[in-house]
This record gives structure tokens, sequence and C-alpha cells, in this order.
């Protein structure tokens, strides 16, 4: 089962940071991922832009707005895909990167990801 790990913090404590120490950091998140003491297979990771750069398209009429939230002290920082055995391996996962991250707030959701294919059909099985 896919599983998406969702990161939630302040972006402005990660834009204060140094290059060097937010290189640290994701080094510390891949190297925790990758000691997970359980089977799973690691998808891709990503690291969102600031919302600064987004835009949020509401309703059925063309109407944009400025960033993802009209007030939120966390935003989506970025996302990790893992495919694992179970809610309890991923929720797992999500413990070791939340606690390398090293930073104190923020949160990891965790999701279960559904398949949708060509042929219109959905795949969604939760163990």
């Amino acid at each position: 089962m896919l599983y998406a790990l969702l990161c939630y913090g302040c972006e402005d404590e990660i834009a204060a940071m140094t290059a060097r120490d937010e290189r640290a950091m994701v080094d510390r998140c891949i190297a925790a991922a990758r000691a997970l003491p359980i089977e799973i297979r690691h998808g891709p990771a990503l690291r969102l832009m600031p919302t600064s750069t987004s835009i949020t398209l509401r309703g059925r009429e063309p109407f944009a707005l400025d960033g993802p939230y009209t007030q939120t002290r966390e935003q989506l920082l970025g996302l990790w895909v893992f495919d694992c055995e179970s809610l309890d391996d991923a929720m797992e996962a999500g413990r070791r990167i939340a606690e390398a991250r090293g930073i104190t707030g923020g949160a990891m959701e965790v999701r279960p990801i559904a398949r949708f294919h060509a042929s219109g059909r959905a795949e969604l099985t939760l163990t």
C-alpha cells in the first residue's frame, strides 16, 4: 500500500536556516528513511516551494487566491511516498523522519494513497 507522509511546519523557520543547516536536516531525513527497521520501498520525496509561490483555485469560476490558505501557522513543506505493508509501518516511517528533522513543532501526516488508473478505476485498500 502506498502512503504519503505529508510534512508540515513553519516555512519561515525553514527559510531562516542556512543552506548548510538545511542540507544537514535533509541528509538526516534521508538517512532515517534508509535506516528504517521495516521492509518498505521508498518512493519520491518532494520539497515544495514557499507558499508565496502558490496559487489556490476555488470553485467552478476561475477564482484564484495567492498562497494556499488565508491564515495558517503551518504550511505543507513537502512529502515522502512509501510503499508499506501496513499503516503501522507507515506511521513508524513518519515518526523516524519527523524525529530526524530535529525541529520542534510541525506535524507529519500519514495518509493512504489511492491509485487512479487510465481506465477510470480507483484502487484503495486499507490494511
